[in-house]
């Protein structure tokens, strides 16, 4: 999977430019990660974190990640990508474009999400990354004394200001 992909992101890229593979990777995340989007529209950042967390699982490399979650924020440190490892191993071809993946993948669960992203890091050689989410935009609702509007929060869960 993670080789069509260097490829397909390697292709749009090279054809039609970063738009196109921000574009791309916006749409796969909608679709891969709606019903994680949706569960963290209803519950916060806690499914955003199971959801990185059982990712590193299933590539066999719990050790490779570690997420740090407070009310607020989220921050997640990778120490290495098991996918950018396992390529190189097999001597599968990385597409520069790749790293790309990370970025546009996870600011478009923050963007359909209502919170906030930042990319801090990502080492092309490891795939070794920083990223943060937020919640810094939310008031709780007993604060605004109003329904949520907007990002698809419930009435309960706050108010995404501008």
């Amino acid at each position: 999977f993670h080789h069509s992909l260097s490829r397909c992101i390697h292709y749009v890229g090279e054809k039609y430019g970063e738009a196109e593979v921000h574009a791309l990777l916006e749409q796969y995340a909608k679709s891969v990660l709606g019903n994680v989007i949706e569960k963290i529209r209803q519950e916060g950042l806690a499914p955003l974190k199971e959801n990185i967390l059982a990712s590193y699982e299933k590539e066999k490399a719990p050790d490779a990640v570690v997420a740090e979650q407070t009310e607020k924020d989220l921050k997640v440190k990778v120490l290495y990508c098991p996918v950018v490892r396992y390529m190189k191993e097999k001597g599968y071809f990385i597409s520069p474009w790749f790293k790309k993946s990370t970025e546009y993948v996870m600011e478009t669960v923050a963007k359909e999400s209502g919170l906030t992203f930042a990319m801090g890091h990502y080492d092309e050689e490891t795939g070794a990354a920083s990223y943060s989410f937020g919640l810094c935009c939310r008031v709780p609702f007993e604060a605004t004394g109003r329904k949520t509007e907007g990002a698809g929060h419930s009435g309960q869960e706050g108010q995404l200001l501008q």
